[in-house]
Order: C-alpha cells, then structure tokens, then sequence
C-alpha cells in the first residue's frame, strides 16, 4: 500500500493547486451552459486534446527534460490530472465561448488564464523549467486558441451535423 502512495506522488509540494485547477476546470466545463458547443464536440474535443497533449508531453517534454511536474522521476496523480483535464477542459471551454466575431478577444482572454495557471504552478513550486520559456507557452497558447481550435470547430461543426 505504502508503495501505490509514493507512485502517486500524494505528498508533493503544489500538488493542491494542481488538482483544484483541474477539478474546478472540469467543473466548469460540465456544467456552464451550453452554447456553442454541445456534447457530441465535447465527447469528440476532450479525448483528441487529451491525447495530444499527452503526446506532446512524451514526445517532447520528457525526451528533452523541458521541464518537471511534481517530483520529476515519477509520473504523479497531478501530472495525469494536469495533462488529461486542464488542456481538454479549457479547450471546451473556449469552443462554448467561440463565436468569429469575438475570436481574438477570446484567444487573449484564454491565454492570459492558461498563462496565469502555468505560474500558479510555477509560484506553488510544481512546476519548474528547464529548457522550457514562458514565452514558448504564450506562443504555443495563441496558435492554439487563435488557429488551432477555430480549425477543430470547423471539422466538428462539418462532420458531426445531421444528415437530413
């Protein structure tokens, strides 16, 4: 029993920032109302954000020690919250909110909330940077809700309508 404890990474300095981030996200995302999404976007926009995140993450992050989550030598409850809920949820979150005429605005206002949990993570210590910049993420943050997700909308809203 002692030993599941320590695979999970229970006691890590931080660890509550990140799950309450990923509860409360998940949360919002369940039960604001609906309005520019439905819930056949989100059963298709959750699982395909997860993944890729969780491909970039193997792929690019662990490889090349960008950077560390929790403690770095094991794969804690935190990371697996962080990297399957808070992408997929805010990515839901941005597509409910989406609307061309206010694409920008909310492209700013999901970035400065991505940013501002990325150094919440940062100021509770769970996250530390090695060959990673701040920078690197409000680029990343911006192709992805400025292009990457209005694109996801559009494939979403071209393949999953009724055929009548």
């Amino acid at each position: 029993m002692v030993d599941w404890i320590k695979v999970f990474d229970l006691n890590q300095k931080g660890l509550w920032f990140s799950v309450s981030i990923s509860i409360i996200l998940f949360l919002l995302m369940l039960f604001l109302p609906k309005k520019n999404i439905n819930w056949v976007g989100i059963y298709f926009t959750f699982p395909i954000i997860s993944l890729i995140t969780w491909l970039i993450d193997t792929s690019l992050f662990i490889p090349f020690d960008l950077l560390d989550l929790g403690n770095p030598h094991v794969e804690g409850v935190g990371d697996v919250l962080l990297f399957t809920f808070v992408p997929a949820s805010l990515s839901c979150l941005f597509l409910n909110y989406f609307v061309e005429k206010r694409r920008w605005l909310l492209t700013i206002i999901f970035t400065i909330i991505s940013l501002s949990i990325e150094l919440g993570l940062m100021w509770t210590n769970y996250l530390v940077l090695h060959g990673w910049h701040t920078i690197y993420s409000l680029i990343v943050y911006l192709s992805v809700f400025g292009f990457l997700l209005p694109l996801h909308r559009k494939i979403l809203t071209n393949y999953t309508r009724p055929n009548y």
